[in-house]
């Protein structure tokens, strides 16, 4: 959580995969707790995953990205 973030600003947040997942691409980011280290939930997140679209590879294989992001995608609940 940024120092000095609000009550109800939106953040854009990172996500990235599980297992054996071969890309994020239109995935959506089912509701999710962000706690802090003592339990408390800060956050709550939700929303489409934006992988920032294909980009060229040798091969002509296309991207397939593990790692994205949510823009705007959490909702700060409780601050610092």
């Amino acid at each position: 959580l940024p120092a000095f973030a609000k009550s109800g600003d939106k953040l854009d947040i990172t996500v990235s995969s599980m297992g054996d997942a071969k890309s994020l691409q239109g995935g959506t980011l089912l509701l999710t707790a962000l706690r802090g280290i003592d339990g408390e939930i800060y956050a709550i997140a939700q929303g489409s995953i934006s992988t920032g679209g294909l980009t060229a590879r040798p091969g002509g294989a296309g991207s397939h990205s593990t790692a994205a992001t949510v823009m705007g995608g959490a909702n700060v609940e409780r601050e610092i």
